[in-house]
């Protein structure tokens, strides 16, 4: 049997302007072949070389577990729309209507008022403060540029000590009443 050549991508969703996750299949002439989903953050990637009949079997034993998977996943998600949706008035518990939203961002603002007093009568600490966002979004930025996952780590790091320091600063303000 002569080398069939092969090469098909497209987008998973090709009439979405939400979505760029698509899908590449690719067979090299030298026996490589190359299976990557992917989407605008991340991927996977399935290799290997058909250079044996056992090599053959592994790529397509790995293409047909992971499109069952797939496919089983898919049933998971339709069951719960319909288990969700079908029901009037139910919704899943991380979906927030307006008024709900409305409450959380009332909260949200009330704890950076009080926030925002507490640090603007403490220069040092607005200092500090200051620093760390700065050295966070630094981390932010770098990580984006690079996407490698020591860069990932530092920056989660560093985004659990802001909200530590973020959370300690309102904790601070709560527990000073205030005389006027």
């Amino acid at each position: 049997m002569e080398f069939q050549p092969y090469n098909k991508k497209d987008y998973l969703l090709p009439d979405s302007i939400h979505s760029m996750a698509g899908y590449h299949a690719k067979l090299f002439p030298n026996g490589e072949y190359v299976f990557r989903i992917h989407d605008c953050i991340t991927g996977i990637r399935l290799r290997g070389e058909l250079k044996e009949e056992k090599d053959f079997d592994d790529a397509f034993e790995k293409l047909v577990k992971l499109s069952q998977a797939c496919f089983e996943f898919a049933m998971h998600i339709e069951k719960m729309k319909t288990e969700i949706f079908d029901k009037p008035g139910k919704m899943p518990p991380w979906f927030k209507n307006e008024g709900q939203q409305a409450i959380e961002n009332k909260e949200l603002m009330t704890i950076l008022n009080e926030f925002a007093y507490n640090i603007s009568n403490n220069p040092a600490a607005m200092n500090d403060f200051i620093k760390k966002v700065a050295k966070m979004r630094d981390l932010q930025k770098q990580y984006f540029k690079q996407r490698d996952f020591l860069t990932l780590r530092a920056c989660k790091a560093a985004e659990k000590n802001v909200d530590q320091e973020l959370e300690l600063l309102v904790k601070k303000e709560k527990q000073e009443p205030k005389l006027f």
